[in-house]
């Protein structure tokens, strides 16, 4: 009886119950409300912003065609309380500053529609579904195996603890022997940390595979993006958002470190590696960009900063044959005309004073140095406008006079400019009295030696410096 037919009827109990346990859980569903917003620049650009603090509605089955939606859905909040239209308000849930929601429903489809804080008339439709979602609960060490396929999902929430006296781990996934609590502990000095999600591994001695990831995204597209615009594959993806006057946060902060007394071993903090089989319509290694709408920067904002606690050999580097241009600075200006951006150099002399030269090419092209410590006197830092060389005269000179002139095209020289000159070999004593002087796109060579003379052939190296 035990091994033969308990278990078909056992089953068939099973599967009767199952099917009401499931229907009577509510599912977490969680969107972000957002709509296209009107940017400077690019001219023309589509760019989707947030719709901050608006009111959501949400509907039972497909009401896209009614304005406000009916009937209304039964929502919860994360404690199950039903959430209510209050007297006047067109929505059950307010996004917040990032137009983020979320609630708790019964599986099924529902429309949802997002109106602006103000306003009863939305700037969201659209049809969406409940997730199905089972119970699963885990205690003393179990264990959830199989494959989930189909809409299956699993929602987690949890208010969270964010105080400092112990770890806060929530989903974790351990390899190795790995303890996250202790790890972070004892690598920032006795601080914990709070993480939704946490992954980590000790590789062993002999391990062979090429990476041992704690945590890992993995991503193939396969659709066309319209320009970088919608369909983008992004294997990891963070959004930090501060909301708080004094708040901070970090796009990305990862550390490496090592023990002390190690010798031999490979450390990078940060590795983009891109490898080409195509060719790409858009290639770019690290872009730092983003949409001002209307903030204001500190003067202290950085694009790329070191900030290490130890002096490094090299700053920047660009390796042999890695760049036809190793560095280049554009205007700075989005208007002309513009001189480009600058370089700067600071230095501190023996009393402690800073002194700052900046260097740019001004916008007629020429570089220009300016001792910002010495109150802003601008140098023009010299260049060669032209240079070549000049065949004298051999022409026979009366007492009195002048030679022949000599000229020679100089593209860019001005009458203002002053001419270097010398000899290209000893000159004779019959090649005295020479004289120079430049005209507009020439330069001028002549012997005014005073006295009758013949000159000997000779050859004048020449160049003009501005």
């Amino acid at each position: 009886m035990v091994g033969g037919k308990m278990r078909p009827i056992l089953l068939l109990v099973l599967l009767s119950v199952l099917p009401s346990l499931a229907s009577a859980q509510l599912s977490a569903y969680s969107d972000r409300a957002v709509s296209t917003i009107s940017v400077l620049s690019p001219p023309g650009a589509v760019v989707l912003g947030p719709i901050s603090y608006g009111q959501v509605r949400v509907c039972t089955g497909n009401a896209l065609f009614t304005s406000p939606c009916t009937p209304l859905a039964s929502i919860f909040d994360q404690n199950g309380t039903p959430l209510i239209v209050a007297g006047g308000g067109f929505g059950q849930v307010t996004t917040d500053v990032t137009g983020h929601f979320s609630f708790q429903c019964n599986p099924g489809v529902m429309t949802i529609q997002v109106a602006p804080s103000s306003s009863n008339n939305p700037q969201l439709n659209y049809l969406t579904a409940c997730p199905t979602t089972l119970p699963i609960n885990l205690t003393n060490g179990g264990v959830l195996g199989g494959i989930f396929t189909g809409a299956a999902t699993i929602n987690l929430i949890n208010p969270g603890v964010f105080t400092n006296t112990q770890a806060n781990l929530y989903v974790t996934s351990s390899l190795g022997g790995m303890n996250i609590a202790t790890f972070f502990s004892s690598a920032f000095g006795g601080q914990h940390q709070t993480d939704a999600i946490s992954g980590g591994l000790i590789v062993p001695v002999g391990a062979t595979a090429v990476n041992n990831d704690g945590v890992a995204g993995y991503c193939q597209t396969l659709a066309d993006s319209a320009g970088r615009t919608k369909a983008n594959c992004t294997p990891l993806f963070g959004l930090g958002i501060a909301s708080a006057n004094n708040s901070a946060v970090w796009g990305l902060n990862t550390v490496t470190a090592d023990a002390t007394g190690l010798t031999g071993h490979n450390m990078t903090g940060y590795e983009a590696d891109m490898n080409l089989l195509g060719s790409p319509a858009f290639f770019k290694g690290i872009l730092l960009t983003g949409l001002n709408q209307g903030g204001t920067l500190p003067a202290s904002a950085t694009g790329f900063e070191i900030a290490t606690p130890y002096q490094l050999p090299y700053g920047f580097v660009t390796d042999r044959h890695s760049a036809n241009v190793g560095l280049q600075l554009n205007d700075t200006l989005s208007t002309n005309p513009s001189p480009s951006q600058s370089f700067q150099a600071i230095s501190h002399d023996s009393g402690g004073t800073a002194h700052i030269s900046q260097i740019n090419e001004d916008s007629n092209g020429n570089w220009v140095i300016i001792d910002l410590h010495g109150g802003g006197t601008s140098n023009f830092i010299a260049q060669i406008i032209a240079s070549g060389t000049a065949t004298m005269t051999t022409a026979a000179i009366t007492a009195g006079n002048c030679g022949t002139t000599v000229t020679v095209s100089a593209t860019s020289v001005a009458t203002t400019d002053t001419i270097t000159w010398a000899f290209n070999s000893a000159p004779s004593g019959t090649n005295a009295g020479v004289v120079a002087w430049p005209t507009s796109g020439n330069v001028n060579f002549a012997y005014c030696p005073g006295v009758a003379e013949t000159p000997a052939a000779a050859t004048i190296n020449w160049r003009v410096v501005r």
